[in-house]
Formats: C-alpha cells, structure tokens, sequence
C-alpha cells in the first residue's frame, strides 16, 4: 500500500473528529514512572495503571494489582506483614472499595492478634528467637550469639522449636475462639 499526500490547498477533513475523552491510556515501557509523570506535568488525574513492571504481562490495574498482591501473600508467602501494608495501602487508594477492608478486618487483623497473643505465651527465649529470625531476619549465626548458643545449627534448632510451639499455641487460640 503506498503512501499519499493531500494536494495543495486542499482542506483536511476529520471523519471521527474528538468532542471529549472519558480517559487516555498510553501504552509505555515503565506505567508507574509515566503516570507519575504525566500527573506532575500535565496535571493528570491517575485513575489506574498498567504495565509490564507489575508482573502480568498483558495489564493491570492499581485496583488489580492490589487484590493480587494481597491474594499472593495470603495463598503462597503467608506474609502478614507485607498483606497489611498491600491491605492498607489499598484502603487508603480506595478507601470505598470494601475488599481491601474485608482482607484487614477478616484475615489480617484477628491474625495478627492471635499471633501476638500466642507469642506472649512462649517462653522468654523462645519469643526472642522468633522475634529475631522471623520478624528481624537475623541469621542462624546472629541469632547463636543472641541466645548465647554454641552454633548455628544449635541457634536454628531453637528456633524452629520456637515455631512449633508458636503454631500450636496459635492453633489452642484458635481453638479456645471457636469454641
């Protein structure tokens, strides 16, 4: 198909000319930094993007990628502390929308008290050794010296007694809610 070019002095017409937008999208290697700029430069109202540094290949959404970041946490890492902050950081992007609060006052929120609950019921050395390696992701070595163990391996063993105990205390709690 070849190229053409209008005549001199011809007048161009617009077949489907533009009367207003409802939105823009624009299809851009990094969508965060490009919203952020186009926000800051044009003063755009970002509603939702989308782009590759999200994870999904085709798209998502800001709305999108929170229900999958909190899902992720919940069904493969079990990481609470990264669920409340998705959690919490989607309350406040859409404080309306009712699944970020369903995910906080249904799984975050009684979890976390339970577990902190659970916690206080552990022996002394047993909270510090999970509180060191879980939460403060010391190593083996660090948490040895912390508890004044010989080795590592002996530091490791500590505390993965430590959550067993923690799980069986968390499962009594449970338990003793549900009864």
């Amino acid at each position: 198909m070849a190229t053409q070019t209008m005549p001199l002095g011809t007048e161009a017409h617009d077949t489907f000319p533009i009367n207003g937008t409802d939105f823009i999208e624009f299809y851009v290697g990094n969508a965060k930094q490009a919203a952020i700029f186009y926000q800051s430069a044009f003063g755009f109202q970002v509603t939702a993007y989308r782009g590759p540094e999200t994870g999904v290949r085709d798209r998502v959404s800001y709305r999108e990628k929170f229900f999958i970041t909190a899902s992720y946490d919940i069904d493969v890492t079990g990481n609470l502390e990264r669920l409340q902050q998705t959690c919490e950081l989607w309350t406040q992007t859409y404080p309306r929308e009712v699944a970020g609060h369903g995910f906080l006052g249904a799984m975050v929120y009684p979890t976390l008290a339970q577990y902190e609950k659970a916690l206080e019921r552990l022996k002394p050395e047993e909270r510090e050794a999970i509180i060191a390696r879980v939460e403060m992701g010391h190593s083996y070595e660090e948490l040895a010296v912390m508890l004044d163990k010989r080795t590592a391996e002996a530091a490791r063993k500590t505390a993965q007694r430590a959550l067993v105990r923690l799980a069986e205390e968390m499962k009594r709690g449970r338990e003793r809610t549900h009864s």
